[in-house]
Formats: C-alpha cells, structure tokens, sequence
C-alpha cells in the first residue's frame, strides 16, 4: 500500500482548482474531517469570502490560499487582443459591427492549454470545480463591458433579450 502524501502534522491536504467563492466546496466539512486545504484561484476577494463564510476562525489554519491564473496567461492575452479589436474600430460608421465579426474571428482561433500544474504532486486529493467552464467567464465580462461602454450596445445580443423587446410592443 502507497503511503499518502501529507502535509502538516500528518494531516491529508486537499487542493481545489478554480474554488472561487467556494460556494462548490465542501471546505468545512474537508476541514473537519482532518485535512488540510489548498484553494487555488485569480480572484482573492472571492476566496476570503468563501472561507470567512465557512470556517470559523480557529480553523482557518488549515485552509491557504494560493492565487495562480490557471489559464496560463490566456485570459490576459484574449482581453487584450479585443481591447485592441476594439480601440480598432472605435468612431467608425460601422464599427460595431466590423468588431463584433473580429472578436468573433478571435474566440474562434483561440486555444486554452492546460497549463503544467506544479505543486500537484504533494496533495491527496485534487479538485477542479468547474474550472474549464469559468475560464471564458471573466474575458468575456471584461470585453462585453467595453464593447458596450465603446459602442453603446452590447456585444451579444441575447435570443431573450429580443424576445422580451418584441413582447412589449
């Protein structure tokens, strides 16, 4: 039998990708249980708040934080390549439009690797909470929010939103 990988006073360390607001983690039940936990993620304010909500201060000894861009870099890149679409076509006639198509071409090219996650190898248990399908989340709200303060109008046009506008009238 392999002996377990630990960190501590023996205690079992658990690693969760992605933990955000640690809304999807059972981060008190982990602790109580004996193990020490690891919550890696971009955003500090939501990581505080998820374990100021969970664990009681004693406890937090055995929660770290550690902030890492588990995009590798990508989520920078993207944000950037469409700020520069967009400053691109700012004051044009039709510049919605032609950006709305370039960011379209962007997101179609883009490739998110898998980035080489050190440190992994020292934990008993690693978990990704649905961290593959946040990624996209903060560019998109990062682009969206310029396009719409550049052009006036937002960048996707929402099935709901048109079948709502056409309700009232």
């Amino acid at each position: 039998m392999q002996k377990r990988r630990t960190r501590g006073a023996g205690r079992p360390l658990v690693m969760a990708l992605g933990a955000g607001s640690c809304a999807d983690i059972p981060l008190k039940e982990l602790v109580a249980a004996g193990n020490d936990v690891v919550l890696v993620d971009l955003d500090l304010a939501s990581l505080k708040k998820g374990i100021s909500m969970q664990i009681a201060p004693r406890d937090r000894q055995h929660v770290q934080i550690e902030l890492r861009d588990l995009s590798a870099g990508a989520i920078d890149d993207i944000t950037g390549a469409a700020a520069a679409i967009i400053r691109k076509n700012t004051g044009r006639s039709d510049g919605a439009a032609r950006a709305r198509a370039d960011l379209i071409r962007l997101f179609r090219r883009q490739a998110v690797s898998v980035p080489q996650l050190e440190g992994t190898q020292r934990v008993d248990l690693l978990v990704s909470s649905m961290l593959m399908s946040q990624l996209p989340v903060f560019p998109a709200r990062e682009i969206g929010k310029r396009f719409e303060a550049t052009f006036g109008a937002p960048l996707v046009r929402s099935s709901r939103r048109r079948a709502g506008a056409e309700r009232v009238r």
